[in-house]
């Protein structure tokens, strides 16, 4: 996922004058927070059973 960040930016910093452009790094951006946040809860819920 943070090579398509990366990619993103790069896109943003050659095409700074679209404003889809930026539409675009926050769409990624929340794409990304949400795959981290999916991932952090199901990886806690591991953790949880293997405890329990």
């Amino acid at each position: 996922m943070d090579e398509f960040l990366k990619l993103v930016r790069k896109v943003v910093r050659e095409y700074w004058d679209r404003r889809e452009v930026y539409r675009l790094h926050i769409y990624v951006a929340i794409v990304r927070c949400l795959t981290y946040r999916k991932y952090y809860e199901k990886n806690e819920a591991k953790h949880e059973e293997n405890q329990g």
